[in-house]
């Protein structure tokens, strides 16, 4: 079932490379420090800082009574004229691929049809400056708001 998975999602890869349209913006507005603070004893972190000109990356963080993780490590970057996001995530055997399927000005989604949960991972600036993560699948979503804390 995981080698099915990874052909299909290699053929999506392949098929997005061999785009001959020009490649869309990587998220620049995501870059810095992002905080929330679901309770009083909570404080989760995503750090997304630019590595080139080719990618971002975005390191989670969960501070919890005292104890602190790094959760996951997302990746941003180009694989030929697409965009993907790269998640490594501890429980996952493996970083998990997702294709961006839309983008806008302050918006990117990213997709994986085959994945079990998230399907999709979406992030946008909303007109408070706030950053707003959803992953989901189905009718299954989580959102997660983010403050600025440092650029």
């Amino acid at each position: 079932m995981k080698s099915t998975i990874t052909l299909l999602l290699s053929g999506l890869l392949l098929a997005a490379c061999n785009s001959t349209t020009a490649p869309p913006p990587l998220p620049d507005w995501i870059g810095g420090r992002w905080v929330m603070r679901p309770d009083s004893s909570i404080t989760i972190i995503e750090d997304w800082k630019k590595l080139d000109d080719n990618s971002w990356q975005g390191e989670v963080y969960e501070f919890k009574d005292g104890d602190s993780a790094r959760t996951e490590v997302l990746t941003i970057r180009y694989v030929g004229d697409s965009i993907i996001l790269l998640a490594d995530v501890a429980h996952n055997p493996a970083p998990v691929s997702f294709v961006m399927s839309k983008s806008g000005e302050q918006s990117i989604e990213f997709v994986n049809p085959l994945h079990d949960f998230p399907k999709s991972i979406s992030y946008r600036i909303d007109s408070l400056g706030k950053l707003r993560a959803r992953v989901g699948a189905d009718t299954n979503f989580i959102d997660f708001e983010y403050s600025l804390h440092q650029r």
